[in-house]
């Protein structure tokens, strides 16, 4: 088998092993690639004689007229009728009617048009069905069914066929790693029919802010990727991630709805940000991450502090996985005063990470490494476990009004089975003889923001068991009173970015203030994190906030600590001891 016709698809060389009627394959550049002994019989000529001439030297018609006919040939993915007319030894004009095709090789490369004598039809019929079928195959194996862009295959090979042309030509070019931010909520508000039209639209956007010669592919979802080819200017690439960006916050009008995505794009250039094509798409995944980091809606480029930041991250979740069978966690609690009363009857369940070799590992650090390799949900589990059966032992005796606050990932709202009975908070409760009243569940605002059916119905359900749940760091996000009205929310906690600010300047006070009398009118308990002086105390005291947070009463204490300074505390009342902390 020649090595031209060793590239094509399968189908064709499995219908051309057969083939007896005439036949020859010419490159797109015009060069003859190979002619079977038929077309070299006919032409008088050897196939190593025909073999690498332009099929010009050939032609005994106008050879502009040859090239334009062949031309017709690479315009559709049908066979074309043509009557060629080439030039045999003896300078003889021969007639060559046939169908021409162009070919599509193993790698997606288009090596040729084959030109087919009209004789043996059956043969031909072969051919074609193989050609075909071959063709079917390899576009459902290498393109997406719904935006018709190269899938995750077609685009990785791309890729690499790029990152193997840079190696040989030191050429350089760009991937977009493109991620589309709400689009979540359009499919739970609109349904998937109106989102798979939105990703249709989104994918016509994107070719339109690029080259017809750049690489445009869906890896899946909502992800999208950009090969710009040939690029050695940054900020050439940059001008394109901005150009996809206002594109695709332009909104979106689909069968009369309108909808409003964005996205987060990350950059890899080659070859500074990598060597090969898998590498790149990992960086410019970093990068993306980052850019849903600082806010969404921006790109950011690849650097190597992102690399250094996910090897630990990598470094972190192999060691979590020892750490929850290795007994390395522990529970801290910080207590939570009530203002009115100065009673110490509630506490925060805060966990700890005590590395062997590294120390005190900050949950800042370990939590969000915890949610995207899905370990948060074993955590979680561990920390309501333990925190749990510490209070059925409290509750018996010592603090039997004492409630506990626990944080919980959104991970375990959006997981929760839609068919059960009971939550497994809830089992575990009964199981410990608590009552829902005695634990609080703490969520973020984000939490609200992305939540679908699912996450609306979890609320729904914790609430009839008992559970209470406030909205944790409240004022940071995209706080909204729809969301105080649709569900069932207790009390809200008011992050300490504002507390802090109360004595330094009007407006720390008047936020926090506001907050304070619009949760008393919408009948909502408040909690003020982040309490540090006397003067906050008393503030808070004086506008009539529930409950105070902070280091002003108490550290994070271990169990024994907690316990010892709520009996002090709710003998005596609360004062200050010479170390600045609630005697």
């Amino acid at each position: 088998m020649s090595p031209p016709l060793a590239i094509l698809e399968e189908g064709a060389r499995q219908a051309l092993r057969m083939l007896t009627a005439p036949y020859l394959l010419v490159g797109v550049n015009g060069e003859v690639l190979w002619v079977d002994s038929g077309m070299a019989r006919l032409l008088g000529r050897s196939a190593t004689e025909l073999v690498g001439r332009q099929i010009d030297t050939l032609a005994a018609m106008p050879p502009d007229l040859l090239r334009r006919q062949l031309g017709v040939f690479g315009g559709t993915t049908s066979w074309v009728l043509a009557r060629l007319q080439l030039r045999g030894a003896d300078g003889q004009s021969v007639e060559f009617p046939c169908r021409g095709l162009l070919l599509q090789s193993r790698h997606g490369e288009r090596p040729g048009v084959i030109c087919i004598s009209l004789n043996e039809r059956l043969q031909f019929q072969l051919l074609t069905r193989n050609i075909e079928a071959e063709r079917a195959l390899w576009e459902r194996s290498n393109f997406d069914q719904l935006t018709g862009l190269p899938n995750r295959q077609m685009f990785q090979s791309r890729l690499e066929q790029e990152a193997f042309s840079g190696n040989r030509g030191s050429v350089g070019f760009a991937l977009l790693f493109i991620d589309l931010d709400e689009f979540k909520d359009v499919n739970d508000t609109l349904g998937h029919e109106h989102g798979d039209l939105l990703l249709k639209e989104a994918a016509q956007r994107l070719h339109a802010c690029v080259r017809r010669t750049d690489t445009v592919g869906r890896l899946g979802g909502d992800e999208f990727t950009v090969l710009l080819g040939n690029v050695r200017d940054r900020q050439r690439v940059s001008d394109v991630a901005a150009k996809i960006l206002g594109e695709l916050t332009r909104p979106f009008t689909i069968n009369g709805q309108t909808s409003y995505v964005s996205a987060s794009i990350g950059i890899a250039c080659y070859p500074d940000d990598g060597s090969d094509g898998l590498q790149l798409l990992q960086h410019a995944d970093q990068a993306m991450y980052a850019a849903k980091a600082a806010g969404r809606n921006c790109y950011r480029h690849f650097t190597s502090e992102m690399q250094e930041q996910m090897s630990s991250r990598l470094q972190i979740a192999n060691d979590l996985r020892a750490a929850l069978d290795g007994d390395q966690f522990e529970l801290l609690y910080q207590p939570i005063l009530h203002l009115p009363t100065q009673r110490l009857n509630r506490a925060e369940v805060l966990i700890r990470w005590r590395h062997p070799q590294r120390g005190n590992i900050p949950p800042g650090l370990f939590i969000p490494v915890a949610e995207r390799t899905g370990l948060i949900n074993r955590i979680d589990e561990w920390v309501f476990d333990a925190a749990t059966r510490q209070l059925a032992e409290w509750r018996g005796g010592i603090a039997p009004d004492l409630t506990l606050s626990i944080n919980i990932s959104p991970l375990e709202f959006s997981l929760l089975a839609p068919g059960e009975q009971l939550t497994h908070w809830s089992v575990r409760l009964q199981q410990l003889g608590l009552p829902g009243s005695s634990i609080v569940l703490e969520i973020t605002e984000g939490l609200l923001l992305d939540a679908g059916d699912r996450v609306s119905e979890s609320l729904r359900k914790v609430a009839r068991e008992g559970l209470q749940v406030p909205i944790d760091d409240f004022g940071t996000g995209y706080s909204s009173l729809a969301y105080l009205r649709r569900y069932d929310i207790d009390f809200l906690k008011i992050d300490q970015s504002f507390v802090q600010h109360i004595g330094h300047g009007d407006e720390g006070g008047t936020i926090v203030e506001s907050v304070v009398a619009m949760a008393q009118k919408l009948g909502l308990e408040v909690v003020a994190e982040g309490v540090e002086t006397e003067y906050q105390h008393r503030f808070l005291q004086n506008i009539g906030c529930n409950y105070g947070q902070g280091y002003f009463y108490a550290q994070p204490l271990p169990a024994a600590a907690l316990i010892e300074r709520i009996i002090s505390a709710n003998r005596i009342g609360v004062r200050r001891s010479a170390s600045g902390v609630l005697a």
